[in-house]
């Protein structure tokens, strides 16, 4: 793990390498913990002139914890009466304020009520993540048009500064904790989507025997009679991956399909609905054993390291800023009327 003088110096070069610049602007931001409590202070590296942070209990800590631990931050980096801080608070005149609020999970959802006290004059919300993995449950797109809110995602795959390059060592990260292989090893990835493909560049790259991406159950069944294990990474997957059915439509595959094989193939699951216990209580090795949603990464990029979670949250950062400036879209992924526009 780096120490903070080496992590105090990849944060200024991020935001010098991008040129994200706040000057003058009111960031509205969450106080998350480990690494993502790190979104506010690259905000105020930026020059923001203002920087309101909320906190509350989540499953990785209370807020009077996420404090405790960004005010020991804050010491190191002299900034204790920089921030403003909410605990278990969501002030309405917050949200009046703010010049560039963050889709991060201590705000959301951002609701009608939130939205309706957004100044859509002045204000950008920014997503922290693609355009095209918008979640409904996070914002009201809605009210976003009807008020006029100008919402942008973020281009994760620009070339000269990648993030979305780490969700193949995040995969293999993956893999190897469930105790596979990936050198050697048959692999079926359910997914058609950019994630299926970072994930099965990255692991023919490091050697696997053999791939197959797909999203067609026929063929799903097909090719897990000889897998080593299955890696679910479908981010929009609706259907449940795993059931006790018999399979068909009502999920991805059932527990009896899997059962036919002879080796027993791995469940390894990034996204979509799986409930582990039935798998496990069977004998098949399952990866996490924690339940999975649709559109909810089991792991994130901040297992692979400190660098593509800054870079994740810097570029978010970049891209409030670049449609506050009406120039050039670097990073911004612009929303309007449901459609991205990125030129």
């Amino acid at each position: 793990m780096r120490n903070f003088k080496a992590k105090q110096k990849m944060m200024e070069d991020v935001v010098r390498e991008i040129g994200l610049s706040l000057k003058g602007l009111v960031v509205l931001t969450e106080l998350g913990t480990s690494d993502f409590a790190l979104a506010p202070i690259l905000a105020q590296m930026a020059g923001a002139q203002r920087v309101i942070v909320w906190a509350r209990d989540t499953k990785f800590g209370t807020a009077t914890e996420a404090i405790s631990q960004f005010q020991d931050i804050c010491n190191k980096f002299e900034l204790n009466d920089f921030f403003e801080i909410r605990a278990m608070e969501r002030p309405e005149q917050d949200i009046r304020d703010a010049n560039l609020i963050t889709n991060l999970a201590m705000l959301r959802p951002l609701d009608a009520e939130f939205l309706s006290h957004v100044d859509p004059k002045s204000t950008v919300v920014s997503l922290m993540y693609d355009a095209w993995e918008l979640r409904e449950q996070d914002i009201d797109v809605e009210v976003c048009r009807q008020r006029g809110i100008r919402l942008c995602g973020v281009n994760e795959s620009d070339p000269d500064f990648p993030i979305f390059k780490f969700v193949g060592p995040l995969a293999a990260k993956m893999a190897f904790m469930a105790g596979y292989e990936i050198m050697g090893n048959d692999i079926v990835i359910w997914s058609d989507d950019d994630f299926g493909r970072e994930i099965e560049s990255f692991f023919r790259n490091m050697g696997a025997r053999h791939t197959v991406l797909t999203r067609d159950r026929d063929v799903l069944l097909a090719s897990i009679l000889g897998a080593d294990f299955v890696f679910f990474a479908s981010y929009h997957e609706a259907l449940p991956l795993v059931s006790n059915g018999l399979g068909g439509i009502d999920c991805v595959v059932s527990l009896s399909e899997l059962q036919q094989t002879e080796t027993y193939p791995g469940v390894i699951h990034l996204y979509g609905a799986i409930d582990p216990v039935g798998l496990i209580e069977a004998g098949f090795t399952v990866f996490p054993h924690s339940v999975g949603f649709p559109e909810q990464m089991t792991h994130t990029l901040s297992e692979v390291g400190s660098i593509p979670l800054l870079r994740l949250m810097a570029a978010g950062l970049r891209a409030g800023q670049e449609i506050l400036e009406n120039g050039t879209y670097r990073f911004s992924q612009e929303i309007v009327n449901g459609k991205i526009r990125n030129d």
